[in-house]
């Protein structure tokens, strides 16, 4: 079984940390937050860079610089995790024989 997650990494004056998330969107919407903490969003500028990340010839990195400082990093990514169902089915078997006990 595949399974895909988003993660958000950031790199700012409040530290390093990473997050995960089922779907993208939750992802984008994090990252903003993350940026929100220090600037206010006016108008429609939140809605325009969510629409700027998932417009296929956009630059969300581009469009998010005005609202960080040079030195901040953030970044979206996705990945897939293969899972081996029958192995978690065993472990999972093995922690409930050990938990009955």
């Amino acid at each position: 079984m595949k399974i895909t997650v988003y993660t958000v990494a950031c790199d700012d004056d409040y530290g390093t940390r990473a997050m995960v998330f089922t779907n993208e969107r939750a992802a984008v919407n994090a990252l903003l937050d993350e940026l929100a903490v220090d600037v206010t969003f006016v108008g429609n500028e939140r809605q325009e860079l969510i629409d700027e990340y998932f417009d296929p010839d956009g630059d969300f990195y581009e469009a998010i610089a005005p609202y960080k400082s040079d030195m901040d990093t953030y970044s979206i990514d996705e990945h897939t995790l293969e899972i081996d169902v029958e192995e978690v089915n065993r472990s999972s078997d093995l922690t409930s024989r050990g938990a009955a006990k």
